[in-house]
């Protein structure tokens, strides 16, 4: 599935999201992540056009194309952007 829309909007308590339709949505927050942690959350959000949930499938694609990313869902966990 391709990206229908791409938004960037303030949430409250997501770094990102992804619908059915293929809209991605990111926290407006990420503009002050490090870098690694924004292509962390990038990356999170477009394995969810191939597989919505959180299942084996889904880490493995992550894994497929970001080797590290628990490393950078650990860094991201340690930012505190949320009011």
């Amino acid at each position: 599935m391709a990206v229908n829309q791409l938004l960037v909007r303030r949430l409250e308590k997501r770094w990102g999201s992804c619908t059915e339709l293929g809209n991605v949505v990111l926290n407006l927050s990420l503009i002050q992540a490090p870098v690694q942690c924004i292509d962390y959350v990038l990356v999170h959000e477009l394995c969810h056009l191939k597989h919505l949930n959180h299942g084996p499938k889904f880490y493995s694609m992550l894994a497929r194309y970001m080797e590290d990313w628990e490393k950078s869902r650990g860094r991201l966990q340690k930012v505190k952007l949320f009011a």
